[in-house]
């Protein structure tokens, strides 16, 4: 294939890009020193080629040295001028002026805005920083506030995996949270961008009035990029079928907008020159009216360059122009490499570009035809374009899915099938079809017959992302598949295999084969154990059961999003792609909201509930059934001291809760047996409440025991009645009385994290 081969551009951009990305993992001195040497190096070759004249090789390696000059100077100068803006007041409490440039999360539990930073302390400085508020703000995009903050090192408020990209492909270097009220200085209401966003909101509005629901969301997010109004399940489901790119701007969207303007100036009899100038300027008022996403700025670049080679009578290439314009947003933004919307653009157009001589070949194979016959061969070769596409960019993107989302979806051939090739652009011409119309009338009719593809996507994809079609991409044998799949492909990309191009595909199908084969092996084998996790952190605890991916998550606290996330996380790393069973110990009010919020982003297979014994537990109780019945998760409110079989061999029992007036919390145990192994787990106070009641367990004890937190400290001082003492022992509270002779109470007390066991 030889991609590089006679592209310097190209090859230079990729260097530009790769010194980018690692000059953030260098020290300041060393990314100085760097350079200093590429600057001697490109000089000292810049005189010697010039009195040897210059060839193609030599243009290249000029190319590269220059790009990698550039690249490091860039991120160097911003490195110098954060570190001279913030270091100097990091941990200190000063007087912000700020202005207002992004909204990134903006809810009653807290803000989140990108600001960017004009005054610290009476002094004038220049960067961006992420602003943290508590609870909700007013604040609106170009409002200039003052306010009294603390600078604090930015990775102190990454909420969530995967969020640190976003902060600092904005440029964000530090974190202002603030400490008081905020004085607005002047309303950015009149800004440019708040007018923007103004008419894009009464764009997502008019549409709503007239397709509503889900239907209406979609269709706003397709066209206009505003995905604040989709519901946490609709974006779930697209994420399992493989279809959140039609949810963010991308090519995709820019070539069905492009495609239907230039064929309707081609029937309005325009010439080529005026259709390209008028598509281009098109193309670049969409991309600031929907927000400038680095997707969409990507496809737009593209676009021009394509332009500007037609203008100038040159070869339009593709993956110089793809190359090119990876670095160019690099150079504008260098923590774009970290974005995750630019590295899924860049590496999916980049696998479609480079399989593209595959594409040529099965064209050859297929050649239109005319008649009857012509139109099936055309249908086939439009489904084998988008099986095609959708295996390239998926191959492309695979270092991506591994890493950062460590799950792929199963569906996404078939889902991106049924979506890209009949409904979205039909979709999306409608709808924009609809907001030129001046007349309400036929909008509307236009609107009604509009929303039957939207709400044909949605019932697809609730249907297929209903099924089991997640893969986890983190077990342990993973790695060593994907690293020879990409180190062989790239290497077959890169030479020149002239008639044998379809060897590019071999590393593909031998790693899918390994990978099926390993699957099937680890699932024989896994069924032997399973891998047990407690976790605590503060008031919040859990246990995590995983076996081969399914997974049985025990709330044993109060219920909070914030735990059931963390336990999931935890199961994810075990390869879990949903959760099997859900399981509540207790009633708590905070689980209807968490289970509402929790199921919205996180398939729940099945939950199990203890019968409520309160007043207050039985409103509970019927307020997860409204939220299970509303989230189609089956219920099953099982017995106490009754054995609930997991795992087919395993069985989990709840013990009857015991009260006592001290404390309106109940206290119980919870006990988890496969095979030889027992995991048991003890609140508080169960074994004094135990005690007092003449309830006494004896015996061999568990594995792994563990007394929790949950309810009131044990106020007596007691010794647990078994024959041999527990493999493990683990308190999650310093206050403990002493339980064991011989035993080191401090050596066994959980600080907040993890106990990961292996039970056989």
């Amino acid at each position: 294939m030889a991609l590089l081969r006679f592209r310097p551009l190209a090859f230079a951009t990729i260097c530009l890009i790769v010194v980018v990305a690692a000059s953030f993992f260098v020290s300041h001195i060393v990314l100085q020193i760097a350079i200093v040497v590429l600057a001697a190096l490109l000089l000292l070759f810049f005189i010697c080629a010039k009195c040897r004249g210059f060839d193609h090789h030599a243009l290249t390696v000029f190319l590269i040295l220059l790009c990698m000059l550039l690249g490091g100077g860039r991120v160097l100068w911003d490195r110098t001028q954060a570190k001279e803006d913030f270091d100097s007041y990091m941990s200190n409490t000063v007087t912000c002026v700020v202005r207002v440039r992004e909204i990134y999360d903006r809810t009653a539990y807290g803000s989140r805005l990108l600001v960017k930073v004009e005054e610290l302390a009476g002094e004038r400085v220049q960067g961006n920083a992420l602003m943290v508020f508590d609870g909700m703000t007013p604040l609106y995009y170009g409002d200039q506030i003052r306010v009294r903050a603390t600078i604090t090192p930015l990775e102190d408020h990454i909420y969530y995996k995967g969020e640190s990209s976003r902060y600092v492909a904005e440029g964000a270097y530090a974190a202002l949270v603030a400490q008081a009220d905020v004085e607005l200085m002047a309303s950015g209401t009149h800004s440019f961008r708040a007018r923007l966003a103004d008419f894009r909101e009464g764009l997502r509005l008019r549409i709503k009035r007239v397709v509503s629901g889900d239907e209406g969301d979609l269709i706003s997010a397709l066209v206009l990029g505003t995905k604040n109004g989709l519901s946490d399940r609709v974006t779930r489901d697209f994420r399992r079928v493989g279809l959140s790119h039609l949810l963010a701007l991308s090519g995709l969207h820019l070539s069905i907008l492009a495609g239907a303007t230039d064929r309707f100036l081609y029937l309005c009899r325009v010439s080529r020159r005026w259709r390209i100038l008028g598509v281009a300027v098109l193309c670049v008022g969409y991309l600031i009216f929907t927000g400038c996403t680095f997707s969409m700025l990507r496809s737009v670049l593209m676009l021009l360059m394509a332009g500007g080679a037609f203008f100038a009578g040159g070869d339009r290439d593709p993956l110089t122009s793809l190359c090119f314009s990876g670095a160019a947003m690099v150079l504008a933004t260098p923590g774009a490499v970290f974005d995750l919307s630019f590295q899924m653009t860049m590496l999916a157009t980049f696998g479609i570009l480079a399989f593209g001589e595959l594409w040529n070949q099965l064209h050859q194979w297929l050649p239109a035809q005319k008649g009857i016959k012509g139109i099936a061969v055309g249908a086939l070769r439009a489904v084998i374009a988008s099986l095609f596409i959708t295996f390239s960019a998926t191959i492309a993107v695979l270092p991506v899915q591994w890493l950062v989302f460590g799950e792929l979806s199963l569906v996404a051939p078939l889902s991106n099938l049924a979506m890209l090739l009949p409904l979205t652009p039909l979709l999306i011409l409608s709808v924009i079809t609809v907001l030129l119309l001046p007349l309400p009338a036929v909008a509307s009719i236009v609107a009604t017959i509009t929303a039957l593809p939207a709400k044909g996507i949605l019932i697809v994809t609730e249907q297929l992302a209903s099924l089991d079609c997640v893969i986890s991409l983190r077990q342990e044998f993973v790695p060593y598949i994907f690293i020879p799949l990409f180190f062989m492909t790239a290497v077959l990309l890169l030479v020149d295999l002239k008639k044998w191009r379809a060897l590019v595909c071999v590393p593909s199908a031998v790693a899918l084969l390994a990978f099926v084969i390993c699957t099937i092996v680890v699932a024989k084998t896994g069924k032997d154990h399973v891998e047990a996790i407690y976790r605590y952190q503060g008031s919040n605890e859990g246990i995590v059961l995983v076996q081969n991916g399914d997974t049985v998550l025990c709330d044993l606290s109060n219920g909070s999003r914030t735990q059931l996330q963390g336990s999931y996380r935890l199961a994810q790393e075990m390869g879990a792609t949903d959760v099997d069973v859900l399981l509540l110990t207790h009633y708590h009010s905070k689980q209807v909201t968490a289970l509402s919020r929790f199921a919205s982003d996180i398939p729940v297979r099945a939950l199990w509930l203890p019968p409520p014994i309160t007043e207050k537990d039985l409103a509970v109780h019927f307020s997860l059934l409204e939220v299970a019945m509303r989230a189609e998760i089956p219920v099953t409110v099982y017995e106490r001291n009754c054995p609930l079989t997991v795992f087919e061999t395993g069985s989990i029992q709840l013990s009857t809760p015991l009260f006592e007036e001290r404390s309106v919390e109940p206290a119980y145990c919870l006990s988890f047996r496969f095979g030889e192994s027992e995991l048991l787990y003890q609140s508080a106070s169960y074994t004094e409440y135990a005690a007092h009641a003449n309830i006494v367990r004896s015996g061999e004890a568990p594995e792994v025991l563990i007394l929790g937190s949950h309810g009131p400290i044990p106020k007596e001082i007691f010794a647990l009645s078994y024959t041999t003492p527990p493999d493990e022992l683990v308190l999650a509270r310093k206050e403990y009385p002493d339980l064991f002779i011989g035993y080191d109470k401090e050596k066994h007390i959980l600080l907040p994290g993890e106990c990961i066991y292996r039970l056989e």
